[in-house]
């Protein structure tokens, strides 16, 4: 009977951690009226008027939103100007591995992977503008991440709402 119960309580026990693993939370910018999900183990670095910045415990991925008007661009400027973007920050779009329109919740955008030539911070970058549909602020997000992390990079870029 103490074996049955010990394994059941191990089980028990895998299936809370599992869970606590991939828990999720909201996180708002309220400057902005816009929020996202994080992992648990999020820590928000700066949250003001110019810049929304945070990064996981264990540093495998980081997140950096910033604000910008240009009533000029559409949906159709958005890739030139995604890849004018990747190009400032001295990132390697020969690296590209993936890139394409997107469109969720009040948002419409453009997102490209690329991968920066200094490798200093993290192998990958997804980059991506968004229109806000509803506003005239418009967001450039970059959610940098280590090798095998592309999937909690993109939760991170589609889990954005708007909430005013």
């Amino acid at each position: 009977m103490k074996f049955s119960f010990s394994k059941a309580a191990f089980y028990l026990l895998l299936l809370f951690g599992t869970l606590n693993l991939s828990a999720q939370y909201d996180v708002s910018w309220d400057t902005y009226g816009i929020g996202f999900q994080f992992a648990q183990d999020f820590r928000v670095l700066q949250n003001n008027g110019t810049v929304f910045e945070a990064t996981s415990s264990d540093r495998l991925l980081y997140v950096n939103v910033q604000p910008w008007s240009n009533a000029n661009i559409t949906v159709d400027h958005l890739f030139d100007s995604a890849v004018q973007v990747a190009t400032n920050l001295n990132y390697d779009l020969g690296a590209e591995v993936a890139g394409d329109y997107i469109e969720f919740d009040d948002f419409q955008g453009y997102f490209l992977i690329a991968a920066p030539y200094d490798r200093r911070g993290y192998n990958y970058y997804i980059v991506a503008l968004l229109l806000d549909t509803q506003s005239d602020t418009n967001y450039t997000v970059l959610i940098g991440y280590q090798e095998g992390h592309y999937e909690e990079a993109a939760e991170i870029l589609f889990s954005f709402y708007a909430y005013d």
